[in-house]
């Protein structure tokens, strides 16, 4: 008997954690977040046009960031999975190389901080394709989003 209650209160509890993981996943925020990174792009895209009213010379514009954003997280995302494969070697092995940890994370410092400068210049220009009543409504667009997921 005690067994039946056992596997019983497991089984609530899964249902309880599943149910915890899944509140969050509504409306459209699922499918974004298992979309791919290009489509994440284009939805975006496609909002900030909408949202902002771009014309088709901004379009234009948000469209080539957009691209050299993807391009340039392509090879954030390889050099991710070969950072990765290089702990868990170390994970593996019989003892940790300090020395190749630290030149690894060293690495991974300087690389963020190219994609902090580079995603910077980025943000620059589409500042300034958008005019003063654009990044004014984007401003109140971004203020919405915080805070509704402010915790």
């Amino acid at each position: 008997m005690s067994h039946k209650i056992l596997i019983i209160g497991l089984l609530l509890i899964a249902i309880v954690i599943g149910a915890f993981f899944m509140s969050g996943c509504h409306r459209r925020a699922c499918t974004f977040h298992r979309a791919s990174p290009e489509k994440g792009a284009e939805w975006v895209v496609k909002r900030l046009s909408s949202e902002l009213d771009l014309n088709e010379k901004q379009k234009k514009e948000v469209n080539r960031i957009k691209d050299e954003i993807l391009a340039k997280r392509k090879g954030f995302q390889d050099d991710h999975h070969q950072m990765f494969e290089t702990i868990l070697n170390q994970v593996k092995s019989e003892s940790v190389d300090e020395a190749r940890l630290n030149q690894l994370f060293q690495d991974k410092e300087a690389q963020f901080k190219e994609i902090r400068n580079f995603m910077i210049s980025k943000f620059t220009e589409f500042h300034k394709i958008l005019t003063p009543a654009q990044r004014e409504k984007l401003a109140s667009k971004m203020n919405e989003f915080h805070d509704h997921f402010k915790r």
